[in-house]
């Protein structure tokens, strides 16, 4: 199971406190399908698409497979679009 916060501004203000973070589980299944299994967000839109909690969800189980598969805490963003790991 994957977990994704998302704030609309840096990471700070998230790990502070200061905002309440959309909240994401996503499955990824051996064949390789995403399920995004609960979403919890107290605004009225949607911080990420779904098409980027998906490519945010693979990157990051992709990450982790070079980290003998260990759950990781990454830093991201997305910027015109592209997503980057920080």
């Amino acid at each position: 199971m994957t977990n994704i916060r998302v704030a609309e501004q840096q990471g700070e203000v998230l790990v502070s406190g200061l905002v309440a973070p959309a909240y994401y589980e996503i499955l990824i299944h051996r064949n390789e399908h995403v399920e995004i299994r609960l979403k919890i967000i107290e605004k009225k839109v949607d911080a990420l698409s779904d098409e980027y909690i998906v490519e945010l969800a693979k990157l990051a189980k992709q990450v982790e497979k070079n980290y003998n598969n260990q759950p990781l805490d990454l830093e991201w963003g997305f910027t015109n679009g592209k997503l980057h790991i920080l």
